[in-house]
Formats: C-alpha cells, sequence, structure tokens
C-alpha cells in the first residue's frame, strides 16, 4: 500500500501548516505531493525539515509563489516546479497541478481532464475548496462531493473509489483557511485499484 499526503495553498500560513507537522507525522508518507501557493522560502524549509529520508516531495507552481529559485534549493528529497507534474505512482498515472483563473475556469479544465481518462488521479488547488471529482469509465459521467460542506460539521471525512471504475480528481483544499475558514489537507491510501482519500481539519488537530 502507498500512502500519499497531499497539501495545497498554504500561502505562508505556518500556525496550520505547525499544526500538520506536529500532529501527522509526515515520514508515514512515501509521497507528499503539493498543487501550489506555497509562497515564500521559509515555508518550503519547514515542510522539508519534517519530512522523512523515504518520503519524496513532488510539487508545482502556484500563481502567487515568490522568490522560486530560493525556493527550489529549500527543497530537499524531491522536487518543485512547473505548472504540472505528469507521472506514475503504483502503476497509477497521476497529474499535479495549481489551477487556472477562476473557480469555474479550474474545475471546467479538471472535468474535460478526468473525461480524457489519461489519468487514474489528478490532483489540484487553486480554488481553496475541498472536492472529489470522480469520472465513470463507461459513462464518462462526472460526480462531485463537496468535502468542504461535510467538513464543516466533522474533524475528518473519509470516501472510497475503485480506480477500476472511475478517475479522480482531489482537491485537499486550502491549508491556509484564509478564504473558507476550513483548513484541510488529504491522505491518500493507494492499494492497487482501492483508494482511501480522509480529509482532515488542520485546525481542530
Amino acid at each position: 500500500m502507498l500512502r500519499i499526503l497531499v497539501l495545497s495553498d498554504i500561502h505562508d500560513n505556518l500556525d496550520n501548516l505547525l499544526r500538520v507537522v506536529k500532529n501527522i507525522n509526515l515520514q508515514d508518507f512515501s509521497y507528499i505531493l503539493f498543487c501550489g501557493d506555497l509562497v515564500s522560502p521559509f515555508t518550503a524549509s519547514l515542510i522539508s525539515k519534517h519530512i522523512g529520508s523515504n518520503s519524496i516531495f513532488l510539487g508545482v507552481w502556484g500563481n502567487n509563489d515568490g522568490d522560486r529559485d530560493t525556493i527550489i534549493t529549500r527543497i530537499s528529497k524531491g522536487e518543485i516546479g512547473g505548472s504540472l507534474i505528469i507521472s506514475k505512482l503504483d502503476g497509477k498515472d497521476i497529474l499535479i497541478m495549481h489551477g487556472a483563473g477562476s473557480i469555474e475556469l479550474t474545475e471546467k479544465l479538471i472535468k474535460s481532464l478526468l473525461k480524457s481518462l489519461d489519468y487514474d488521479i489528478i490532483f489540484y488547488g487553486h480554488t481553496h475548496l475541498a472536492k472529489v471529482l470522480s469520472c465513470d469509465r463507461t459513462t464518462r459521467e462526472i460526480k462531485v462531493i463537496d468535502v468542504k460542506a461535510d467538513l464543516s460539521n466533522n474533524r475528518e471525512k473519509t470516501y472510497e473509489f475503485d480506480l477500476g471504475k472511475v478517475a479522480i480528481a482531489i482537491n485537499p483544499g486550502e491549508l491556509c483557511g484564509y478564504l473558507t475558514g476550513i483548513p484541510s489537507i488529504a491522505s491518500i491510501d493507494l492499494n492497487e485499484n482501492k483508494v482511501r482519500v480522509r480529509f482532515i481539519r488542520v485546525d481542530l488537530l
């Protein structure tokens, strides 16, 4: 089983990032995936300090990241850069991206990418809205789970998917919590075609 931690839209909120690293052992994860808007080098340094020796960081730029040259030097045990990363994790095709323009434009793009069925899992950010979209591999019907709404009254929520039947897109939500007031991250267990996605409210850790 492959364990993956997904973060997005930190926007230099070190208080929330510290809650994550103090309450969740980053060394338990094979991959730390980042979907953009880390913003400053000192945030990158804090992440790198807590990543385990056997963990790999994979991240893309957001639209607010500054001093990118210094951020790159602060990221250890992995990479950050570009607008998207296409890779394979445990034999599954994945895409990591931030987003573009408005919420509507970003989600339209995500739905188009899902319907292509070129990727088993898409990870994205930018909208600050914790959400899961699934695309039926037979009908190409898109279903949307409003995770942010589910987290409004819950410390965490877990969802399970079969990648043999659907392709999925995951937005872990905003770690900063500035826009929604519900800072969140996503923890993923990937076991062949079985995916278990657990969203966690950072402010309740």
